[in-house]
């Protein structure tokens, strides 16, 4: 069974709201084990702990924090997500950097993406607010499998009780599941807007017959003239997609898919990945 760990942060206002409520809510069942510098260790249960940092959770450095670092543990982020999109909504996503880390991360360094975390947002989602998977886009580094859980787009979102209330009990029932690997083949996506729909990633995943871990976006192809810098890329995104068996390319999003595949055949030319082109 996985040990869980949810993160919160005093320096992100949604945070620090989900974590007064659920602080509230499970008095006094949560328990203070662990107080350092940094942060403050919570058990709920054998399989459930809260981590309350204060620093921004988004420039986490996981090699300096043994509890970040554990062996059969997960770990999902309690964020914010500031964009100019609207209405609220909510998103999930894996972490690492494409190029600059300009938000935490290090250049061009992803962290490991467990494409079967993301499953477990699928099956508990109030069909009223429309719920994303994003590319992978900014830091932390992460060493272990994990995923960002994000309300946005602005001040009124991450202020809004119903979207509070909503956001907790799309979480809560992970709190009790217990957790084991299911060592489900995982897939690189390339090519796509910033932004995947629930229903688009099922749909994807289903003709893939694979779960997506990371995600290339279009926006970032584009900014790869470098055939040398594109391979490198590709190949940090399967190496950290665990059990990576399969590269989907979204034709649709690709300017230059004749280059592009080439580059993808070249990675794959011992044959070792399914290539699938939707």
């Amino acid at each position: 069974m996985l040990k869980k760990f949810f993160i919160f942060s005093k320096e992100d206002c949604f945070s620090e709201r989900v974590f007064n409520e659920l602080k509230n809510e499970f008095t006094p069942e949560l328990e203070l084990v662990e107080k350092s510098k940094d942060y403050s260790l919570f058990s709920l249960n054998n399989s459930t702990e809260f981590i309350y940092f204060d620093e921004m959770h988004l420039n986490l450095d996981s090699s300096k924090h043994k509890i970040l670092n554990q062996e059969n543990a997960v770990y999902f982020f309690i964020s914010k997500h500031k964009s100019k999109d609207g209405p609220g909504y909510f998103t999930v996503h894996f972490t690492g950097c494409y190029l600059k880390a300009d938000f935490g991360g290090k250049d061009n360094t992803l962290s490991l993406a467990l494409s079967e975390l993301k499953d477990l947002f699928f099956e508990n989602y109030n069909k009223n607010i429309k719920h994303f998977m994003e590319v992978t886009h900014h830091g932390p580094l992460f060493l272990r499998p994990h995923m960002y859980i994000e309300v946005g787009p602005d001040d009124a979102s991450w202020a809004n009780p119903d979207l509070l209330k909503a956001y907790i009990s799309w979480i809560k029932p992970l709190f009790t599941k217990e957790l084991e690997l299911q060592n489900k083949q995982g897939a690189v996506l390339i090519g796509g807007s910033h932004y995947f729909d629930f229903e688009e990633i099922k749909k994807i995943e289903e003709k893939a017959k694979a779960g997506i871990g990371h995600i290339i976006p279009k926006y970032i192809l584009t900014q790869m003239e470098d055939n040398g810098l594109l391979k490198k890329t590709i190949q940090e995104a399967i190496t950290k997609t665990l059990n990576c068996k399969k590269i989907v390319i979204n034709k649709s999003y690709v300017a230059k898919y004749s280059a592009l595949l080439a580059v993808v055949s070249e990675i794959n030319k011992d044959g070792r990945y399914e290539i699938i082109t939707l």
